[in-house]
C-alpha cells in the first residue's frame, strides 16, 4: 500500500491531509451514527410484530434482506451526495491557493494529477464504505441475503464511488468558481439518476396529449427508458443487490427488488432470466458509465495541460 501511493505525489498528499484532518474523523463518526441509527431503527420496525423466540426462517430472511437492502441503498445515496462535493474543490482548491500552475510546472503529467485528485477522494469514501461492512455482515449472518448480492452490490457501489469522482474532477477542472463546479457536479449526477428519467418522462407526456392515438409511442418511450436505466446506479444496484436472492420464494420484496422487478417488467426487459440480467445489465451500466467517465478523465487531463502545450 505504501509504494502504491508513494508513486504519486499528489495522492500522497492528499491522503496525508485528510488523514490528518480532524474534520475526517467527525466525517467518519456522522457517517456511523447515522447508518448505524437507521439500521437499528429498521431492525426494530421489523422484528417487534414478532418476539425473537416466535421467529421462523421465514421472518429471519426477510429481516436480513430487507436491512441488506436499506443499508446498502442508504450507503449509495450517501456516495451520491459526498462525493461530488468531496472531488469537486480538489482543482478549484488548488487554483484558489495558487498551487496549480506549480504542480503544472513540475516533471508530473495531467494523468498523474487526475489520478492522484481521484484516487483520494475515492479512497476516501471507500473508506467509509468498508467502516459498514460488519453491518452488512450482519445482514448476511441473520440470513435471506446471497454472497453475490454483497459482492455485487459493494461492485456497483465502488465503481459508483470511481466515477462521480472522474465527473467532478473533470468538472473541477473546467470551472474556475467553486459554486459553479458544485452545481455541475450535482446536476450531472442528478442527471444520471433520476434527472433524464423525468425530462423524457415530461417529453413524452407532451407528445402524447399532442397525438394520443401515435402508434408506437409506447414502445419507443418504454426503450428509452430501458436506456435511460442501464445509466442509473439505483437500478443497476438494484439489480445486482437482489438478483441472486431467494426471497422472492417467500413472497415479499425489499425496496431493491421493488425498484429491480418495476425496471425488468417493461416489455423488452420481461423475458430475460433473472440470472442473465443479473449479469449482463450491470457489465452494460459499467461499459457504459465507463466509456463516459473515460472521456472526462481525457478531459481534464487536456485541461490540465499547460495553455502553450495545447496546441
Amino acid at each position: 500500500m505504501n509504494l502504491l501511493y508513494r508513486s504519486n505525489p499528489i495522492l500522497d498528499k492528499e491522503l496525508s491531509r485528510r488523514a490528518r484532518a480532524p474534520s475526517t474523523l467527525v466525517a467518519l463518526i456522522a457517517f456511523l451514527v447515522i447508518v448505524g441509527f437507521v439500521f437499528c431503527i429498521a431492525y426494530l420496525v421489523l422484528s417487534v410484530d414478532r418476539p425473537y423466540y416466535r421467529t421462523t426462517v421465514t421472518d429471519h430472511a426477510r429481516i436480513g434482506s430487507t436491512l441488506f437492502e436499506w443499508t446498502i441503498l442508504l450507503v449509495l445515496v450517501a456516495v451520491l451526495f459526498f462525493v461530488p462535493a468531496i472531488s469537486a474543490s480538489s482543482i478549484v482548491g488548488e487554483r484558489r491557493r495558487q498551487t496549480l500552475i506549480p504542480i503544472q510546472l513540475s516533471l508530473l503529467k495531467p494523468l498523474d494529477i487526475v489520478l492522484g485528485k481521484v484516487g483520494a477522494s475515492s479512497a476516501f469514501m471507500m473508506f467509509l464504505i468498508l467502516a459498514t461492512m460488519p453491518m452488512l455482515m450482519v445482514c448476511y449472518v441473520i440470513g435471506g441475503v446471497g454472497f453475490f448480492d454483497v459482492v455485487g452490490g459493494l461492485a456497483v457501489i465502488m465503481f459508483t464511488i470511481l466515477s462521480i469522482s472522474t465527473i467532478s474532477v473533470a468538472v473541477s477542472a473546467l470551472f474556475k468558481s467553486y459554486p459553479m463546479v458544485i452545481i455541475c457536479s450535482y446536476g450531472i449526477v442528478a442527471l444520471l439518476t433520476w434527472g433524464l428519467y423525468l425530462v423524457f418522462a415530461i417529453g413524452f407526456g407532451v407528445l402524447a396529449a399532442l397525438a394520443p392515438y401515435s402508434s408506437g409511442l409506447d414502445d419507443f418511450a418504454e426503450f428509452v427508458f430501458g436506456i435511460l436505466g442501464l445509466l442509473n446506479p439505483f437500478i443497476i444496484l438494484a439489480i445486482a443487490a437482489s438478483g441472486s436472492s431467494s426471497t422472492d420464494s417467500y413472497g415479499f420484496d425489499g425496496p431493491l427488488e421493488e425498484i429491480a422487478n418495476a425496471y425488468l417488467s417493461i416489455d423488452i426487459l420481461n423475458s430475460i432470466p433473472d440470472f442473465v440480467a443479473f449479469l449482463v445489465l450491470p457489465a452494460i451500466h459499467f461499459l457504459f458509465l465507463g466509456v463516459f467517465t473515460g472521456l472526462c478523465a481525457l478531459w481534464a487531463c487536456i485541461r490540465l495541460r499547460l495553455p502553450s502545450k495545447r496546441t
